[in-house]
């Protein structure tokens, strides 16, 4: 079966108005799916062969308290743990996030070789492991 110009372009402009639709759907699901606790960029120091690695949670949600567990993790550069992922504590309080505060996490990661650190290291990660209100 073979198409006429008019035919191809009445397809032409179905394939892209279905495109629009999902695209669209997409941001808004991305938009309204975003976690209520959210995590800033990681930045680390190292002493030796400790890595000390902080990074600050913020809450926004209007009006819901979170008690929330940070895990930190050091990967190579094909993504693999370099060692079990470490809990990370709240600088200051009990790690409670009211809505609109930040809390800044720390984690001391001590278990990687100074070998590791120089040649396999990519990056340090945080993610939230749990997150409960409280």
């Amino acid at each position: 079966m073979r198409l006429d110009g008019r035919h191809r372009a009445r397809l032409f402009h179905v394939v892209v108005g279905v495109g629009l639709v999902v695209g669209a759907s997409a941001t808004v699901a991305e938009i309204v799916n975003r976690p209520p606790v959210r995590l800033d960029d990681v930045r680390d120091a190292r002493e030796g062969t400790v890595s000390r690695v902080q990074v600050l949670a913020k809450n926004y949600s209007e009006e819901t308290t979170y008690c929330v567990e940070i895990r930190i993790s050091a990967l190579d550069g094909e993504g693999l743990d370099l060692q079990d992922e470490v809990v990370a504590e709240p600088r200051q309080g009990d790690g409670r996030i009211r809505p609109g505060q930040s809390v800044n996490f720390v984690a001391e990661l001590d278990g990687i070789s100074e070998q590791e650190l120089r040649e396999e290291l990519d990056e340090f990660v945080a993610h939230v492991a749990s997150r409960e209100t409280c």
